[in-house]
């Protein structure tokens, strides 16, 4: 459920790149 609603943000976003990165520092931390 968690990734569906990480996918929903990244598409949404307006930077989708930099979303990304955000989202695997986050994961790694």
């Amino acid at each position: 459920a968690d990734v569906l609603v990480a996918g929903n943000y990244v598409f949404k976003a307006s930077d989708p790149t930099a979303t990304i990165a955000s989202l695997k520092k986050l994961a790694s931390s």
